[in-house]
């Protein structure tokens, strides 16, 4: 099992049933955070 199918697993077996969004994890922000961040005023992580 590769570590990414690990944590995939993990993630699906906690309370609440999360669903991880595959890819989201690219170093780029995509442009909706760039509004979000306008619309806040601040930077968000």
């Amino acid at each position: 099992m590769t570590p990414a199918g690990l944590a995939l697993a993990w993630l699906r077996a906690l309370p609440g049933r999360p669903v991880p969004v595959v890819g989201s994890l690219k170093a780029e922000r995509p442009a909706w955070h760039a509004l979000l961040e306008a619309a806040r005023g601040h930077d968000v992580a």
